[in-house]
């Protein structure tokens, strides 16, 4: 266990304890694995079931439709990759999942360009420049509908759920933009 944790468990006892809490510490320490359950069970359902959609629409060749549609941009945003590459299917679906905001549920999708970017780089070490464009377009995954953050705040019953929409799609739209700078300037620092 890492230090940090040790030393804050240490401290919740010791606290729990000088203010006659042990009950409520006891309480807690019990209702964490049923919480940490319902929560992987509930966000994991989520999670699973824009996998298999995502699934179906490889399956039915609409990511394929999606990534003859976004050639341009994509070629502007991984100039290095092959035009004919099969990591352009994935990268499409990476990020259709970011913009319905599917999360987590975009990641098997970069995973899978990766693997098939790491195929056409012959297996050498290290990480291509349109890797590094993909893996920061994934994580700051611009986002048009944040469909898991929605979910979990309705699972949850937050009072506030579709008011944050606009921030949220401003936010990522910010980050984006920023990532793709910073792509831009690695692929230019390393051209030199």
């Amino acid at each position: 266990m890492n230090k940090i944790w040790a030393f804050l468990v240490l401290f919740c006892i010791i606290y729990a304890v000088l203010t006659g809490n042990v009950e409520t510490l006891i309480d807690a320490a019990l209702d964490v694995p049923y919480r940490t359950l319902d929560l992987a069970v509930k966000v994991g359902g989520i999670i699973v079931f824009y996998n298999g959609l995502f699934q179906i629409a490889l399956d039915s060749g609409l990511i394929d439709h999606l990534a003859r549609l976004f050639r341009r941009p994509i070629k502007a945003l991984f100039p290095d990759l092959d035009e004919n590459s099969p990591a352009h299917r994935y990268i499409c679906a990476n990020i259709a999942a970011n913009l319905l905001g599917l999360g987590a549920g975009a990641t098997p999708m970069a995973i899978a360009a990766l693997k098939e970017m790491k195929k056409e780089n012959q297996g050498k070490d290290g990480a291509t420049r349109a890797m590094i464009t993909l893996l920061l377009l994934n994580i700051t995954s611009f986002t048009l509908f944040p469909a898991t953050i929605v979910g979990i705040r309705e699972i949850y019953k937050a009072k506030i759920t579709m008011e944050l929409v606009p921030f949220i799609i401003i936010a990522t739209f910010i980050l984006t933009v920023v990532a793709i700078i910073v792509s831009r300037f690695i692929r230019v620092k390393s051209d030199e």
